[in-house]
């Protein structure tokens, strides 16, 4: 049985909070790309629809909220990983995550120190040669 957790409704709340206070939107692509999930997974998992474990760990540590068991509706029944034939009382197995390093970086500027902004960029993806580099304007920001 793979593992897959559901948010709890106390979770859901939590992760409403701190889901506004960095104002992002349910389908935020910071949320989305930070998680290293789909909307679709961000959608069901806000839902409270199972999930894996991995996508479950990976949404709530990028909204900041590291104590993601705190989240899991522990009441269902298959929110948990136990053995098939054990007498003992079940016990939650500890998911291995693969260590994924991640650095955002945001800020409003003026188009006067671009060039400054643009030199700093190049220089990470030297940097940072078998990373994916990428550079969104924000909502607001026109495009000319």
């Amino acid at each position: 049985m793979a593992d897959s957790y559901k948010l709890s409704k106390e979770g859901k709340l939590l992760v409403d909070n701190s889901r506004r206070e960095r104002r992002w939107n349910t389908n935020s692509p910071e949320w989305i790309e930070m998680a290293h999930t789909s909307e679709s997974t961000l959608k069901r998992f806000l839902r409270g629809n199972k999930i894996s474990s991995d996508h479950f760990i990976s949404i709530c540590e990028a909204i900041g909220l590291t104590e993601w068991q705190k989240l899991v509706d522990w009441e269902d029944k298959d929110s948990t990983r136990v053995g098939s034939f054990s007498t003992q009382t079940p016990t939650v197995q500890k998911t291995e995550r693969k260590t994924r390093g991640r650095v955002v970086v945001s800020g409003t500027f003026d188009e006067g120190i671009r060039e400054e902004i643009d030199i700093v960029v190049e220089h990470l993806k030297t940097l940072l040669t078998t990373c994916n580099v990428t550079i969104s304007p924000s909502d607001n920001d026109k495009i000319d």
